[in-house]
């Protein structure tokens, strides 16, 4: 009988512990992330430094509102912890980025995230950043400065100024996804993103627009307005001078690099990095290694890419200018490279500097478009280029290297005239040229090719030896399967030049008794482009019906077709009045 009891209690103490470890199980697994859910200013400023130091990874989840710096008097919103645990600060779910704003008044720094434990991650989702104003030397990430990794997601940093990193700060690695970083200053290094020594930034799906780095303080110069303005802390607009004197331009008090982004090293994939302005060089992007795939790099004052290395793949580098001194920051109105460049299947068009408009560097030139640039390459050292769209005649420096030529196919008709360039500094003159729009007929303004442009199988194709020889970097030869909209690459016999591989689609266009559509009949139209068609009744006559695809979409006058990615049809039909 004793046997029996003492069975059955060994039994309840089992069952006890049982249920005392999973009760442990449960707690652990509880505080192993704490959330915050916020409505004020007050309950934000308390969930950070309840965040801080409890031990946990933690979630501030952030009611629809504006939460100012100003609201309570206290200024930056500022955690601070020595732990690796790491930050979410996002907004409610079903909210979007403009619904949950962060916003500096004009006043102070908005975001301030420390912490001595680097492996910490601190993530911004699906919020807005705004309005931060801190001008000191040395303030660094006037919308969020962080100590440790980012990440940014869904979220927009706009309208904030600070020394270096108008928009953002990074101490470490930071990653931005879906967002726009747009119209940030800072007065020396990094208008949109800041990144500091060995800091690695990459930026998907993203813009990076209208940042500028403007430390400017000219001495009794005699100086012209250059034709661009732009903001510096939302409140006034400086001009951006040019030296029409021989002027040492080194003599402007502070610098200006990466207006953009700046960073040792920065990777770019499915975004746009436009018109933004750097008084010296890196416009866009300022960096030691660039990469950068399926993107645009356009209107950027101060030049579109200065690095060391820089690889570029189906991309476009366009209508940017050089940067303001008397030495290479001149040079490379789209890219300018010191050690070296890869650029295979992009589109290099409408740059200008006094030395390689376009790029300026060394390396491999493969299946590239080069138009309209003041030149297209610099030489800096031996190079090799192979079927490429380029004006040999606007090839600089080609003499003192090395460089290897092959099926690279010339402009059919080239028009020059010599004129002095208002862009250029230093009173530079430069050659522009024209090309006979049958030669690479551009279905679009973003380059994508028309039916029967001579960039159309013209490129050497990524399987071959020679292009393997030439490039052994299995990342390129991945992004070489498709073109800069994720279409299929090849679709007849050679890959196309440039960043787009030619896609069309049919579009048939009928009118019944009583009136006319315009155009009519089947029509090829190119990948991502528009047509609009015009439905005309004849006197007597009204318009009954349109179909689109054999949907009515009622008796409309025209119908325009955006983003074309399919076949399509349209008929319109008339009845008398």
């Amino acid at each position: 009988m004793r046997i029996k009891v003492d069975l059955m209690k060994s039994k309840l103490q089992i069952t006890a512990l049982f249920f005392l470890v999973l009760s442990f199980l449960f707690l652990s697994n509880s505080i192993s992330a704490a959330t915050f859910k916020v409505s004020t200013t007050s309950e934000f400023r308390q969930a950070l430094l309840d965040a801080a130091g409890n031990g946990e990874d933690d979630t501030i989840i952030l009611n629809a509102g504006t939460y100012k710096t100003t609201d309570d008097g206290l200024g930056t919103f500022t955690f601070s912890d020595s732990e690796a645990h790491n930050l979410t600060i996002k907004a409610k779910d079903g909210l979007t980025r403009n619904d949950v704003i962060l916003d500096g008044d004009n006043t102070d720094q908005v975001l301030d995230y420390e912490n001595t434990e680097t492996d910490s991650v601190l993530t911004v989702d699906t919020i807005t950043v705004q309005n931060c104003y801190t001008h000191g030397s040395g303030n660094t990430g006037g919308g969020i400065s962080s100590s440790s990794d980012i990440i940014i997601t869904n979220t927009t940093i706009s309208n904030n100024v600070a020394y270096n990193g108008g928009g953002i700060h990074a101490g470490k690695e930071a990653t931005v996804i879906n967002s726009t970083i747009s119209n940030n200053s800072a007065n020396k290094y990094g208008g949109g993103i800041y990144g500091e020594s060995g800091a690695t930034i990459t930026i998907t799906n993203s813009i990076i627009s209208n940042n500028s780095v403007t430390n400017i303080i000219p001495y009794n110069f005699v100086c012209s307005d250059y034709n661009k303005k732009f903001n510096t802390n939302g409140n006034e607009t400086i001009k951006k001078v040019v030296i029409i004197d021989n002027i040492d331009p080194l003599l402007f008090s502070g610098t200006g690099y990466g207006a953009g982004i700046y960073a040792s090293a920065v990777t770019v994939t499915n975004s746009t990095i436009s018109n933004n302005r750097a008084l010296i060089v890196g416009g866009g992007i300022y960096a030691n290694a660039v990469t950068i795939r399926n993107s645009t790099i356009s209107g950027n004052d101060g030049g579109g890419i200065y690095a060391n290395t820089v690889n570029v793949t189906n991309s476009t580098i366009s209508e940017n200018i050089s940067g303001f001194c008397y030495s290479t920051c001149e040079r490379g109105g789209g890219i300018y490279a010191g050690d070296s460049v890869t650029a295979i299947n992009s589109t290099i068009s409408d740059n200008s500097s006094t030395a390689g408009g376009g790029i300026c560097g060394k390396g491999n030139f493969i299946n590239n478009i080069f138009t309209n640039n003041s030149s297209d390459i610099y030489f800096s050292g031996d190079s090799n280029l192979y079927n490429n769209f380029i004006d040999n005649t606007k090839l600089e420096n080609e003499l003192s290297f090395v460089i290897t030529k092959e099926n690279n196919v010339e402009p059919e008709e080239v028009k020059r005239n010599y004129f002095p360039d208002s862009d250029l500094r230093l009173g530079a003159h430069v050659y522009k040229t024209s090309y006979d729009s049958e030669s690479l007929n551009f279905a679009d303004s973003d380059f994508r090719l028309g039916a029967g442009s001579i960039a159309i199988n013209k490129g050497l194709n990524p399987s071959s030896k020679l292009f393997k020889k030439l490039i052994n970097d299995k990342s390129i030869l991945k992004a070489l399967k498709t073109d800069k909209d994720g279409n299929k690459r090849i679709r007849g016999k050679a890959i196309d030049l440039g960043a787009y591989e030619y896609l069309a689609f049919t579009i048939t266009a009928s009118a019944g008794v009583g009136g006319s559509i315009t155009p009519k009949g089947n029509m090829k139209v190119t990948y991502g482009t528009d047509r609009t068609f015009t439905i005309t009744p004849k006197k007597g006559y009204k318009i009954a019906k349109v179909k689109v695809d054999g949907v009515s979409v009622g008796a409309v006058k025209t119908y325009t077709f955006t983003n074309i990615t399919k076949n399509h049809s349209i008929s319109a039909t008339f009845k008398k009045k």
